[in-house]
């Protein structure tokens, strides 16, 4: 699979698996992690629920049926269900390389009191280069 070189380096590198927060109580059943405490971006693509573009530079990672809903209420119209994570993964590839250069890319996960937990997957100018003055 060919993704930008953004995030291609991002792949490399792992984040801290959102349903743990960090705490060292994962277990092998976790399926974001199976007990590592991290994960990455194609882990995160293979369990989302869909994704959504807002066609300027915010790319989500919808990782439950609420999340999803709720970007289709706030007027996404580019939210695609993940229905096969090979299209999912080019589908996000795109939306990446169109974005301006604020782009980033965040799951979303629905916390059990229904408040939203954003996990930061490539942050905002990830891999540009510093411009020298």
């Amino acid at each position: 699979m060919s993704y930008p070189p953004a995030i291609v380096d991002t792949m490399n590198e792992t984040i801290e698996c959102p349903n743990h927060n960090g705490s060292f109580d994962c277990n092998p059943f976790c399926r974001l992690c199976e007990g590592n405490q991290e994960t990455d971006l194609d882990t995160l693509l293979t369990y989302a629920f869909s994704v959504s573009w807002d066609g300027c530079h915010k790319i989500y990672l919808n990782m439950d049926k609420m999340q999803h809903d709720k970007m289709i209420e706030y007027g996404y119209e580019r939210t695609i269900q993940n229905n096969n994570p090979y299209i999912t993964n080019q589908e996000v590839q795109t939306w990446y390389e169109d974005s301006c250069s604020l782009r980033f890319i965040d799951a979303v996960f629905t916390n059990d009191d229904d408040t939203d937990k954003f996990v930061t997957v490539v942050a905002q100018f990830f891999g540009e280069d510093e411009e020298d003055d």
